[in-house]
């Protein structure tokens, strides 16, 4: 039984570009975690684009105990996609992707710093602005 067809919206590997970490004074582990982020999103092509996700991981601790700064980056390709949807895709499903690349790395240092593992939970793109591809 094989009727698995291949997404008409494909990327590269992704690439961690940028990678930092700090460790500062290991408390009782029981922080609040603060996580922001930035995308840019690059027209390539018609059918290509280069999406950028930088993230800053922290606990809400002043100091905070630990600090993680990455950018993870890959380029996307698709077809038979009207503009709204690629807007879509790139906006909300593209970063969703990059940041799987990023969190075992984060649970890895984590877990070696002698904190709890800490894994990057799964993030709601979908209340985020889209980006207009039209207009790149």
């Amino acid at each position: 039984m094989d009727n698995t067809k291949e997404s008409n919206f494909q990327y590269t590997n992704p690439r961690i570009t940028k990678f930092s970490y700090i460790f500062t004074e290991l408390s009782d582990g029981q922080w609040e975690i603060t996580m922001k982020h930035k995308k840019k999103v690059e027209k390539l092509s018609e059918n290509e684009a280069k999406v950028v996700l930088d993230m800053i991981i922290c606990a809400s601790e002043d100091p905070s105990p630990f600090e993680f700064s990455f950018s993870v980056e890959a380029n996307f390709r698709w077809k038979d996609f009207d503009a709204a949807t690629v807007s879509s895709l790139l906006s909300r499903t593209a970063p969703s992707l990059l940041v799987g690349y990023a969190r075992p790395i984060v649970a890895m240092f984590t877990n070696s710093s002698g904190i709890m593992p800490f894994n990057i939970p799964m993030i709601d793109f979908t209340k985020e602005s889209i980006v207009d591809f039209s207009e790149l």
